[in-house]
């Protein structure tokens, strides 16, 4: 009964670091510090998008404002056209 009790723990144990294993794959952050070599990598691709994006809003920005002139513009010429 001794030996069925160790093979039962034994098992549960394999199972256990079978289960860690794959949860350490699946969520490896979890195991991350600070000092990780990944966290720099996280920190430039976040700076690089920020800046994308911050760009690529003022490129929009810009073009509705002059597409806001030119529908303004053409408004006011089609009521002119009407008076």
């Amino acid at each position: 009964q001794t030996q069925a009790q160790e093979s039962d723990s034994a098992r549960a144990a394999r199972s256990a670091q079978q289960s860690e294993k794959l949860w350490n794959l699946m969520v490896p952050e979890r195991n991350w510090d600070i000092m990780h070599p990944m966290i720099p990598i996280l920190i430039v691709g976040i700076v690089g998008l920020q800046l994308y994006s911050n760009n690529s809003s003022q490129t929009s920005e810009e073009k509705e404002r002059e597409d806001i002139r030119r529908f303004q513009e053409e408004r006011r010429a089609r009521r002119a056209q009407a008076e």
